[in-house]
């Protein structure tokens, strides 16, 4: 069931509820009391035992908190729930910006200037947040993830000039090649180590894949005839 608004702020799911489908008004009495029920084989949880989503109030209609089933996330002054920010980028993130070559070399242009990009962050239940990057096609560019207390490690994507992954660069990558993007990145010793590699034909077909430590792995399509139709 969903609490219905002109703009929702705040919806719930609730986990035990099974009827035919018709609307139920008295929705919220009937849960508590499904739940209260001790002959029922449910988690005892007379209080929050559904997970209940707040939204942004803006046509949008963005995800800003989910809190989980159960009162341990909504302990008084100690509430838990998973967090959602949304911003664009400002030059402070410093997110470089990179092209792929036709032959498939890497160029380090500049790093995104402010506004070039979307940035999502979703904090979990313990204060650890994961920051993503996006582009205009919806492309993640950047992932920083908060492994301990503002200890964060990076993984970039990098695409190629028709939106196809090119290269991936795991955080030590990340780390090692940020003092000379352009030497690192294009540097046969260092790809076959660290890097994601990926080409693909003019068909936007996979040809080719290299994983870090590995010699490349290559894709061979053939066609053939059948009547007048190729296949």
């Amino acid at each position: 069931h969903r609490d219905l608004h002109s703009f929702p702020t705040r919806r719930s799911s609730d986990l035990g509820t099974v009827n035919n489908g018709n609307f139920r008004s008295d929705w919220q009495s009937e849960t508590a009391q499904f739940y209260s029920n001790s002959q029922n084989d449910v988690v005892d949880e007379p209080s929050f035992y559904f997970q209940e989503s707040s939204y942004e109030s803006s046509p949008l209609n963005r995800v800003t908190e989910v809190f989980g089933p159960g009162s341990a996330w909504r302990q008084v002054n100690n509430e838990k729930p998973v967090s959602y920010q949304y911003r664009p980028n400002d030059l402070n993130d410093q997110i470089p910006h990179f092209k792929v070559t036709s032959s498939h070399q890497i160029v380090y242009v500049n790093d995104y200037a402010a506004g070039q990009l979307w940035v999502n962050e979703v904090t979990d239940e313990d204060g650890h947040s994961t920051l993503e990057w996006v582009n205009g096609l919806q492309q993640v560019i950047c992932r920083k993830a908060e492994v301990d207390d503002g200890v964060f490690y990076t993984t970039y994507y990098v695409y190629d000039q028709y939106g196809l992954l090119s290269m991936v660069k795991p955080p030590q990558a990340a780390i090692e090649a940020v003092a000379d993007w352009g030497f690192f990145l294009n540097d046969y010793s260092f790809r076959r180590k660290w890097l994601y590699l990926y080409r693909h034909d003019h068909r936007q077909r996979l040809i080719e894949k290299q994983i870090p430590g590995s010699d490349p792995i290559s894709y061979i399509y053939i066609g053939y005839w059948i009547g007048r139709a190729h296949v």
